[in-house]
């Protein structure tokens, strides 16, 4: 019975090794490791002249899409997660 990939992790490569039968092959990959998502985003969205910077179920009126936005990346960072602009 062939096994699944056995997998040593490192910071950026990966070293993968595939056992079948009698034959060992090893391989080296680079891996991409993105940041991790959190379980909801910050959105900054239009709202008449103003634009809303919202998480969850709380909401700020900004005057400018620029004020906004870094309203949203401060609170973003604070949770740890993704910011998002909604497109009208």
């Amino acid at each position: 019975m062939t096994k699944g990939p056995r997998r040593k992790r490192g910071p950026v490569d990966q070293q993968v090794v595939e056992t079948s039968g009698l034959l060992d092959l090893t391989q080296q990959c680079n891996v991409l490791q993105f940041p991790a998502r959190g379980p909801f985003a910050v959105r900054i969205e239009r709202e008449g002249d103003a634009w809303l910077a919202m998480c969850r179920d709380h909401g700020w009126l900004i005057g400018s899409r620029r004020e906004a936005l870094a309203e949203a990346l401060e609170i973003a960072r604070g949770f740890g997660v993704a910011v998002v602009e909604a497109v009208p």
